[in-house]
């Protein structure tokens, strides 16, 4: 009997509930566009950050290592979890790190969106690698250009937004043939990054 008075104003309360929303004109399945997230930058604020040293150092080890340098592919490294706990931050820590700035003399900061636009993503790797807004839609002269750009050079790549679709950013990457790239992911789920001595 106690369970049935539970239920009871169990039923109460979501009758309640309902008539309320009708009150005020929700609807279900009403779909707005969602809130486009505020793009990232690689500035960091002057505020003291604590509690990521155990998570940074061993990043930061890697990329400067002597692997790292002999390494004839990409040395990718995914920095993934739910929104909120600080990955970007995390990656910018690493991307304005005195030892990295010394070792990476190019730096570029790419803030990727949910949609997997193989397109865009290029386009906005290779506009901060060439400091220059790039007008064409041509997929080839992008590549080509990126390419050009990049090829032999040592630098650092963080994509900062959505990396579900790392991998497939991995790809798109070893495309541009015979350039040596450091890749930090930082948002979503992504696949575990292979193996450091595999493509």
């Amino acid at each position: 009997m106690k369970l049935e008075s539970n239920i009871e104003k169990v039923l109460d309360r979501l009758e309640s509930l309902v008539t309320q929303t009708n009150v005020i004109g929700l609807r279900a399945g009403v779909e707005g566009k969602s809130s486009q997230r505020v793009p990232t930058t690689s500035v960091l604020k002057e505020t003291r950050i604590y509690g990521r040293d155990d998570d940074k150092e061993p990043i930061v080890n890697l990329l400067i290592s002597n692997y790292a340098k002999t390494n004839d592919h990409p040395c990718v490294i995914h920095i993934v979890g739910m929104g909120g706990i600080g990955k970007t931050t995390l990656a910018r820590l690493i991307y304005n790190d005195q030892r990295i700035t010394k070792h990476f003399r190019l730096r570029y900061w790419v803030c990727v969106s949910e949609e997997f636009d193989v397109l865009k993503i290029t386009k906005l790797i290779l506009e901060a690698v060439t400091l220059q807004i790039c007008d064409t839609t041509d997929f080839n002269m992008i590549q080509t250009t990126l390419k050009e750009s990049l090829i032999g050079k040592k630098f650092l790549l963080v994509l900062t937004g959505h990396s579900a679709h790392g991998q497939l950013l991995l790809d798109l990457l070893n495309e541009v043939a015979a350039i040596r790239v450091e890749l930090a992911a930082t948002r979503g789920a992504s696949p575990p990054a292979p193996p450091l001595d595999q493509p």
